[in-house]
């Protein structure tokens, strides 16, 4: 799962100015939370060192929101392609502005109020003074959101070409209602006829990691 979340929520060491620790911090977080609820894991990533720096987010203000994060989260972490527009990309980006880290001592989440775009904004439907919590919550009420993480998993556990819709939809629908427990979303995954389907057996070439 740390490896599985480690490709889902995209990092890369090289990228953040070889801040070791940050990568550690983060290895730590999906530990903790990989195998817990997706909300929360959402949530603490949009707080978490590493990925701040990897998408820029810690150098983004009021008067210049940076867009990186907001895409990523929408694009590759809870919705997919095609589910948001770029309208929602800028509200999104103006909800997480502000939200950085500091770099003395241990590498925390620092948020700057003074950065912070206090004002309206109106995403996927919803006006209000969002911030990240916020932005999760209305994220994750797409039903898109339980459909393309119920992907992601059947992809990495049961088959990178092969997917049966009708099976996939049934463990989303598990998954949403749980409200987002990722042990529910994998014991449904594993137990499903496709999982143990021999046309499935053995078709996932993996890496040496």
């Amino acid at each position: 799962l740390i490896l599985f979340w480690h490709n889902h929520f995209v990092t890369a060491y090289s990228a953040i100015q070889e801040e070791s620790h940050a990568m550690y911090l983060q290895h730590q977080l999906f530990r903790r939370l990989g195998h817990q609820n997706f909300r929360d894991l959402v949530t603490a990533i949009l707080h978490d060192p590493a990925m701040l720096n990897y998408l820029d987010n810690d150098r983004s203000r009021e008067e210049q929101p940076n867009e990186n994060l907001a895409r990523e989260l929408m694009e590759l972490f809870v919705l997919g392609e095609g589910n948001y527009d770029e309208e929602t990309v800028k509200e999104v980006a103006r909800a997480l502005t502000g939200y950085g880290y500091t770099r003395m001592g241990r590498l925390e989440f620092q948020f700057s109020p003074w950065d912070h775009d206090g004002g309206r904004k109106t995403i996927l439907g919803r006006t209000g003074r969002w911030r990240a919590e916020d932005v999760v919550d209305i994220l994750l009420d797409q039903p898109e959101a339980a459909e393309f993480v119920a992907r992601k998993f059947w992809t990495a556990y049961v088959s990178e070409f092969n997917y049966d819709e009708e099976q996939l939809a049934s463990v989303a629908s598990a998954f949403r209602d749980a409200d987002y427990d990722v042990k529910t979303l994998l014991r449904h995954l594993l137990a499903s006829p496709a999982f143990w389907a021999a046309e499935n057996r053995g078709t996932i070439v993996k890496s040496p990691v």
